[in-house]
């Protein structure tokens, strides 16, 4: 009888540090830094018009300059 309520306690113990863990990964140690989003857009030097930041090259679709 004893050793059945050891087996219930340890069992309650055993779900309570669970669920705790899944419901508070953080308190672990499972931080990620956090990082800072790039711009998506940039402004054209030549015209200061806002454009949308691409991977090679930029061209302003209104003053045609490439930078």
């Amino acid at each position: 009888m004893d050793i059945l309520i050891l087996v219930v306690l340890l069992g309650i113990a055993g779900f309570i540090v669970t669920r705790s863990y899944t419901i508070y990964p953080s308190s672990f140690g499972d931080r990620s830094p956090v990082q800072p989003r790039a711009s998506l857009t940039t402004k054209c030097p030549h015209c200061q018009t806002v454009i949308k930041r691409q991977e090679h090259g930029q061209t302003c679709h209104i003053c045609r300059k490439s930078f």
